[in-house]
């Protein structure tokens, strides 16, 4: 895997966190965007979990984490499943935070 294939990967994890953030922010954050975003983990993993992702992007990170909690809190999900930023590889923390948006979203139907 050359260096300009994992910058790619990398621009486009930070891209979809920050579109997540906004998102999240406005109101507007839908199943739809978790699956993508998800997607894109899992179609990438192999990259990104080689990835050491440094303290830079924790923010980032934190905010999904928050979003997460509050969402689950307010739909009376149990949230002592999911790790806190700074436990594990962020990216198998981010995909637990998606996973649990997800299973939230799919209890509302």
């Amino acid at each position: 895997m050359g260096i300009e294939q994992i910058q790619t990967v990398v621009k486009k994890l930070l891209a979809k966190l920050v579109r997540f953030i906004k998102l999240a922010q406005e109101g507007e954050l839908a199943e739809d965007y978790v699956d993508e975003f998800i997607k894109f983990l899992q179609d990438n993993q192999k990259e990104l979990l080689a990835l050491k992702l440094d303290s830079t992007v924790d923010e980032l990170f934190e905010l999904v984490y928050n979003y997460t909690v509050n969402f689950a809190e307010a739909n009376d999900f149990d949230i002592s499943t999911i790790s806190k930023v700074g436990e594990n590889n962020k990216v198998i923390n981010l995909m637990e935070y998606l996973n649990l948006q997800k299973n939230i979203y799919e209890s509302l139907y």
